[in-house]
C-alpha cells in the first residue's frame, strides 16, 4: 500500500468516525467543547489514535533505604509532547506498581538486610510508554535493635553463662568461703 493510499484511508476512517459521532450527539469529541463523562471514551480513543510519542525515560533514579523494611526512590520527571500522565514502577524486573504524576514512592514491607534494584517507565495519556531507566539499588538496613536492651541481654547471658570449668551448686553442700569448712554433706 503507497502512502498515498494510507493517507486517503485514514482520512475516510476519521470522516466515518466523525460522521457517525455526529449522528449519535457527540460531535464534540471533547475538543473544545463538553467534555462529560460520555465523551472521555470518545476523546480517549482520539486521544490514543493522534499521539504516538511516547515519553523521555524519566531521569536521575536513586534508590535510599530508609529502614529495614522500606525503601525510597525518587526521580526527575519525565517530558512528553501531550502530557505523562504517570509512572510505572518495576522491582527486580517485575511489575511493581503504577503512580500517578508523582516522582518519589515508599516501597514499604521489605526483608532486611536485602537489595533490590528499581528501573522507572513514564506513561502519557495514549499509553505510550518510555524506554527504562538504568535500574538504581539499595539494600534494606538489618534489622533494627534498641541498643539498651540489647546491652541488658547481653549482660545477662553474661552473668549466667558457666565456663566448663565451674559445676551447678548442690544445695546439700555448702561451704563457708573463709574457713572451707563445709556445713553439710553432699547426698
Amino acid at each position: 500500500m503507497s502512502n498515498r493510499q494510507l493517507v486517503g484511508s485514514r482520512f475516510l476512517l476519521g470522516f466515518f468516525f466523525t460522521t457517525l459521532l455526529a449522528a449519535l450527539g457527540l460531535s464534540g469529541c471533547g475538543s473544545g467543547g463538553d467534555d462529560s463523562a460520555e465523551n472521555s471514551a470518545v476523546t480517549a480513543f482520539w486521544w490514543r489514535n493522534r499521539d504516538t510519542i511516547a515519553p523521555s525515560v524519566p531521569a536521575v533514579l536513586t534508590a535510599s533505604a530508609v529502614s529495614s523494611a522500606q525503601i525510597d526512590i525518587a526521580w526527575s520527571p519525565s517530558t512528553d509532547n501531550r502530557a505523562v500522565t504517570g509512572y510505572i514502577i518495576r522491582r527486580d524486573g517485575t511489575l511493581l506498581t503504577n503512580v500517578g504524576k508523582v516522582t518519589t514512592y515508599q516501597n514499604t514491607g521489605l526483608s532486611a538486610s536485602t537489595t533490590y534494584s528499581y528501573a522507572i517507565q513514564a506513561i502519557d495519556a495514549a499509553g505510550n510508554a518510555s524506554g527504562l531507566t538504568t535500574t538504581a539499588s539499595a539494600t534494606s538496613a538489618s534489622m533494627m535493635v534498641n541498643p539498651a536492651r540489647s546491652r541488658r541481654c547481653s549482660e545477662a547471658v553474661a552473668r549466667n553463662n558457666l565456663d566448663s570449668s565451674r559445676q551447678p551448686v548442690d544445695a546439700n553442700l555448702i561451704t563457708d568461703t573463709e574457713t572451707g569448712q563445709s556445713n553439710g554433706s553432699a547426698a
